[in-house]
Parts: C-alpha cells; structure tokens; sequence
C-alpha cells in the first residue's frame, strides 16, 4: 500500500454484524513476560510495567481482549495502576505497580476468567537506598577483593551490585552490613568510582585507587567483524595503534520476545582516565503511523482470530463461470465502522487472471474501458506471473481462475478526510471462509481497491491518474496477502508478513526494471524505500518484531531491509519457504535461512551501516556484511551520501556513558574515533551497569573501518 503520515482509529470491537459469529468466553493461559523481580523505594512507581501474555491452551496463539484481573495479595499498601485490563492483539496486558510504605516482598497476581493453569504471579521489592561508608583498601590491583562497610545490603550475594566506573565487580560475600567484592579485571590504572545497588536503587559514590592489568586486547584487521556475547561483555579493551583509527560499534538486544525492551548502559574508561563525558540516547522520533497501515494492521489480526482450516468449499464444475462485461453481483465490503456494507458492483474488464468489478455508487469522472483494460492487463503481467513463480498459486475456492479486483467507494472511506496518507486497497481472508466462520464472506478470491473520487464525496478529491498510481504497488502487496493466506489459511506475525508483501512489490518492480519500464519500478519501490529511511532515523527503539496495534511504517521499513538482505544472501526460494511454512515468526525466519536468530541481526545490522560505506571503500569486507543486490546508501540518500538516515552517535576514545533502552531484536549504532594511540576500556551491561532483564539477548557487533 502507499503509505502516509498520520493516524487511522479504528474502531474497535465487531459488533453482531461483523466480520464474525460471536464466540463464548475464551479459556486462557497467563504467563508473566515482563516486569517480574524489581526493587524500588518505599511507595516507589516501579519502572517497569507488569505483563503478561494471555495465550490459547490448545494452539498456543496469543489471544486478544482477554480481561486481566490484577490485585495484590501480598504486603501492604501497595496498587496497581488498573485493577482490569484487556489483553491487546498480540495476547498482551499491563499495569503498573506504586509499592507500598514497607520494606519487604509484595506479590500480584493476574487471573482471568477460565483460567487455565495458575495466575500469573510477580514479585517485587520495597528496600531502603544501601549507603557505603568505607571501602578499603584504598588502592587496590585490578582483581583484588574490597571490604564494603555500609548500611542497608542485601544479605544474598547476587541481590547486591557493586560497580567500579561502571564495570561490575563480583559479590563474595554480604550481610546488612558489610560487601566483600572482586574488582573487575577490566579496568585501566586510574581512580574510578564505586556504587552499590539493589536493583535501581543506588547509593552515593566513594572512590578507589587502581592499579590495572594488561587486559586482552580485541585487535581488528580493517573491515574485520568481531561479534562479542556473553561474558565478554563484561570486558571490551580496544586500542587505536595510530591516529584517526575508527571502530563501529552495534549494541543489539536479540531478544525474541515481542513488546519487551531492556535499558542499557555501554560505559567507556579511557586509560589514562580523561574527563568524564556522557551520551544519552537521543530523542525519540514518534512512530508513523497512517491510515494504511493501521487499516491492514487491524485485518491481519482479525485473520489471525479467524477459525482456522474452516474454508468455504470449492464451487461445483457447473457453477464455475466467468462472467461477462455489465454482469453484476452483490460483495460484502468491510467498512470503516469494521462492519460489512453490502455493495452491487459491475464487471468493467476481464483478463486471463482478473474479473475487475466496480461498485454502481462509484462517482463520475472514474477510469475508462482502457484503464479498466489496462489495470488487468498488468496485473496479468507482470504481478501474477511473478509472484506466482516464486510464491506459488493462489487458492481457488470460486473456481473461476481468477481474482476478483473490486473498486469501491467503501474503501475511499477508510481515509479520514485531510489525513497525510490513504487506504489505498486491502486484501480480507474472511473472504476465503464459511459464512458460519465468517458472516462477510464472498466466498471468493479478491481484494478490493479505492475509485477515483474527483469531486471528493467519499473523501479527499481523487482523480484517475492519482489512483492510477495508487493502485500500482498494491496489486502486488494484496496479492502476495491473498497467495500466504491460501498458503497457511492464516497469516504470520505482522511484521513478517507485511514484510513479505513489500517484498513482493520489489520483485514486480525488478520486472518492470527489464522491462524497460523505468516509472513503474520506481512507483513499486517508493514507498519500501521512504519507510526504509524513517526506520533507521529511529532504529534503536524500533523493535523489528513488534506487533502492537496500531503497526508503524518505522517497522514496516525494518522488516522489509530484514528481507531484502535475506534474499540478496538465500535467494528468492527464501522468500518461498516463509509463505508457505507453518511456522511463524523468528522461527519461520531461522528454519528458512537455517541460520540463528542473533546471527543473523548480527550480519544484517553491520550490513546496513557497511553496504556501499565509503568509509570502507578498497576494503576487502566479508561479504555477508554487503547488500548483494542494492546499494542502499544510492537508494536512500536522495542522491547524497549526507542524507542517509543512520546516523550513528559519534564519540572519540574516552570516557563515555551512552544509556537508554533497547527494544526486542533492535540496535544502537556508535562510531568510535582515536584522536592518537590509545586504550579505551569498554563495558556493556544493563540499567545502571547491573545485569540485563531476564528477557534480554544482549551482544555487541564491533567492526573497524
């Protein structure tokens, strides 16, 4: 679909006439996601939300608008923010959590009604801010043991985390009153300073003298890639053996579990020690969400709620006819109001894999017999032939042939007036289903499209040749809806799916490409290319696998870069095996590629700092850390190298903090300078150099250019 820049709100719940029969009260399974084990102070917001994921026991799906029942059933005066909360289209509820006036464990649980299983449970803690007293010795070698005396520790070694320049040491030992504590290996000769924590709750700063140690040292040769996991996160040493050397640096959370984060510090000690400076994650860009994209959004959830395996049967011999031109027929269309309008629509042209319908209410002043011919002519040629070769062929319920293109006003009402973007037509699996799974169904492979509306009655002003070039890129986008849904009588995960579909638009645009028809491919491919650049202004929150409602063009950009390097790398069959699997998701991803998740957003992420970087021009770079087949600085610079979007945060080798959240399977990029030949110790750890969350999959991509 072409894509804008605002908003579409759509409504919610279907009512008795929507797209489906009612259901009876769902069994659910709770399961905690996020914001179990926090400490805080006393009546202290905790941070992080409390969630839970609401689940099908039977398929495992997650289930929306599920009631979260919350109530805290342990320690006194504690409150969550929302007592009742709905699960979201990815099986998802929140709340958070005020802790009450006592130290102590409060515990909540989350119920549901026919819970399946027990509540969801989560504990947390109220604890007074820990204070140090005395650190001794003094001055101590990198790898000593330190005696913390103090006030207000954990008792359990590990609840206690004792940072030394924001690298953490190792707790021996503890009682209320007193931390015996390794020294990291990890740090230069220098004065660093010293904090104890418990969870968020950090005491003041004492200081301590060290004497480092010859810590390894990650030599690169240039162009060179060096993945770091694990516990060597813990230590990163790079040295700069001459003046101007540089270093790209990809902070990622790999995590697999959608619409979490994890906050995130990356602190740097200069040997010798320089003045501290500091680099907080930068502003966020909003999120771009606009009509089209949250119309689809709503769709493909509703797909995914749709009775599975309960396709309409395939029409008998005798019913299997192509109707003629001025033939009409009535269709059921979703409406703005997510209910069905039903429509008398008559047939306008038909070519060797299209009937193309137009409602009677279209305005006038629409296409002519030519268009209408024209219109079927491409989607004969190019978008069927190819994206059925590598997709494979649609379902035939009707048994026709063909697919039905359907122009209705209905869908020019999907745009709010004035909005900055439009719906400019949207494939329905519903179509495909019983009547008893699905009230709408047209029983009937189609999507449907806008009209032109120059007068603009059903919404802003729309001439022919404006819709003319609307339509080009969806005829492709629907149609690879329609060959997945065919597929997998479902759809995959939203990113994944819209990424499929953009990429489908890529592959008619090649077509075009050697068809010598040069304005066709670049209307195909505009849109994946803007979205593209609005992701990576903002990569670092945009979780490439979120699937919260209302959907984004930031992720829509993401999944189709993920796609575009797959098939540059696998080949278009990749494409293939991810529209016909069964699997979903990270795991539909790694079984077609047979590659590991974090490896494989190791690869992309460098690749799409590095394709084509003249920064790394002459060098002989792995080839997995290129775009086989597009240069992606030409395509999204708008002509100059300056206005490529990924812009990553620029420090030199000294002392720096750069904090701030990464979402699920997203990254932080850093460019890292010597200004001469120098030693900068580097850690990589979690909310103020303590651990990462539970859900975390932190690692570090360090390239030098």
């Amino acid at each position: 679909m072409r894509k804008g820049f605002v908003l579409l709100l759509v409504a919610g719940m279907m009512g008795c006439d929507g797209p489906s029969v009612s259901e009876p009260v769902r069994q659910a399974r709770l399961t905690v996601q996020a914001g179990d084990g926090q400490v805080g102070t006393a009546s202290a917001l905790l941070p992080e939300l409390l969630q839970v994921i609401a689940t099908d026991p039977a398929s495992g799906l997650p289930l929306e608008d599920v009631e979260v029942q919350w109530r805290v059933v342990q320690g006194a005066g504690a409150a969550v923010a929302s007592e009742v909360t709905s699960t979201l289209n990815n099986g998802i509820a929140r709340t958070a959590l005020r802790l009450g006036n006592a130290p102590g464990v409060y515990v909540i649980e989350a119920t549901t009604t026919r819970l399946v299983g027990s509540p969801a449970r989560f504990e947390a803690r109220v604890v007074n801010p820990p204070r140090i007293i005395s650190v001794t010795p003094r001055t101590v070698d990198a790898g000593d043991t330190v005696t913390i005396a103090g006030e207000n520790f954990s008792t359990i070694p590990d609840d206690n985390v004792v940072v030394f320049g924001g690298f953490s040491g190792r707790v021996l030992s503890a009682s209320a009153n007193e931390l015996r504590v390794v020294v990291p290996l990890c740090l230069p000769t220098r004065r660093v300073s010293v904090v104890a924590q418990l969870g968020t709750v950090a005491s003041a700063a004492d200081s301590v003298m060290v004497n480092g140690t010859a810590a390894e040292t990650l030599a690169l040769a240039r162009g060179e890639v060096r993945v770091l996991s694990g516990t060597d996160l813990a230590c990163m040493r790079l040295s700069a053996w001459q003046t101007g050397q540089r270093l790209l640096l990809v902070a990622q959370n790999t995590s697999e579990t959608p619409n979490t984060s994890t906050a995130f510090r990356l602190s740097a000690l200069m040997q010798p020690g320089v003045v501290a400076t500091s680099a907080a994650a930068p502003g966020f860009i909003v999120r771009t969400q606009d009509p089209g994209s949250a119309w689809e959004f709503r769709l493909r959830a509703q797909e995914r709620a749709l009775p599975a395996g309960e396709f309409q049967p395939q029409l008998p011999t005798a019913l299997r006819m192509t109707p003629a031109l001025g033939d009409r027929r009535e269709f059921n269309v979703i409406n703005k109001d997510n209910k069905f309008t039903k429509v008398t629509a008559e047939v306008k042209s038909v070519s060797k894999h299209a009937i193309i319908y137009q409602d009677v209410k279209a305005p006038s002043g629409g296409f002519n017999a030519i268009q209408f011919d024209t219109i079927g002519g491409r989607f004969d040629s190019p978008t069927y032939d190819v994206l059925t070769r590598t997709f494979g062929e649609p379902s035939d319920i009707d048994g026709n042939g063909k697919i039905i293109i359907l122009f209705t006003p209905v869908v020019n009402e999907l745009t709010p007036r004035g909005a900055g973007g439009f719906v400019a037509g949207f494939y329905y699996g519903c179509d495909l289903l019983t009547k008893q799974s699905c009230s709408g169904s047209n029983g009937a492979e189609m999507f449907y499209l806008f009209v032109p509306d120059p007068k603009g009655a059903h919404g802003d002003s729309r001439t022919a040749d404006f819709v003319m070039r609307g339509i080009s890129p969806v005829l492709g986008h629907e149609f690879q809806h329609m060959i997945h849904f065919g597929k997998r009588r479902s759809q995959d995960v939203l990113w994944l799916s819209e990424g499929l579909a953009h990429m489908a638009e890529d592959l008619v645009a090649d077509e075009y490409d050697r068809l010598g028809q040069l304005q066709l491919a670049r209307e195909f491919r505009a849109q994946n290319y803007e979205r593209a650049r609005r992701y990576l202004q903002d990569n670092t929150r945009e979780s490439l696998i979120a699937d919260e409602a209302p959907g984004s063009l930031e992720v829509r950009g993401a999944s189709w870069l993920l796609l575009k390097y797959l098939t540059g790398h696998y080949g278009e069959q990749v494409l293939q095996r991810m529209a016909n699997s069964t699997r979903s998701s990270i795991a539909n991803v790694t079984d077609a590629t047979g590659t590991a998740w974090p490896q494989l957003l190791a690869d992309w992420s460098v690749a799409v700092w590095a394709d084509n970087a003249p920064e790394l021009a002459g060098t002989d770079i792995d080839p997995r850390y290129q775009f086989p087949d597009i240069n992606l600085r030409e395509v999204l610079s708008r002509g100059t190298q300056d206005s490529f979007t990924l812009n990553p945060t620029r420090v030199g080798f000294a002392d720096f903090v750069i904090a701030g959240q990464l979402s699920a399977s997203s990254q932080r990029y850093i460019l890292m300078q010597a200004g001469r030949e120098e030693s900068v110790f580097l850690n990589f750890a979690g909310l103020q150099g303590g651990p990462f969350n539970a859900s975390a999959a932190p690692q570090v991509s360090v390239l030098r250019y």
